[in-house]
């Protein structure tokens, strides 16, 4: 059985569609709404450098996507039938946003700290 590479949409045009790197980027995100410490999101960091995933929006292309487009795609995530409605805490477009943000800020603290050009 061989899987399929399934390129889904972009959702905005902005967007690349939804491929590893964006889904890797979330998984960013979705540790900064976790409120991982330090050393965890580290630790992710790391390994998703070491195979070349993004970390911050430049790395997926976007890095000049501005607050209004960041916070299309927050609502975006927000929207019925989305996976985000599995969290467990309340979940806004706005606490997504800031999330992004947050996830892009940790990417680039990460760069800086290890000595990692932009």
């Amino acid at each position: 059985c061989t899987a399929k590479r399934v390129r889904l949409p972009s959702p905005t045009p902005f967007l690349p569609p939804l491929t590893t790197p964006t889904v890797a980027f979330g998984i960013v995100c979705q540790l900064i709404l976790d409120n991982a410490s330090t050393a965890e999101m580290d630790r992710y960091l790391e390994l998703m450098v070491s195979v070349g995933l993004p970390i911050e929006l430049a790395d997926l292309g976007i890095g000049a996507a501005t607050d209004a487009e960041l916070f299309h795609v927050a609502q975006l995530a927000c929207s019925p039938n989305e996976t985000i409605w599995n969290m467990d805490r309340l979940i806004t477009p706005e606490i997504v946003y800031n999330a992004i943000k947050g996830a892009d800020a940790a990417g680039h603290d990460y760069k800086v700290r290890n000595g990692i050009k932009a």
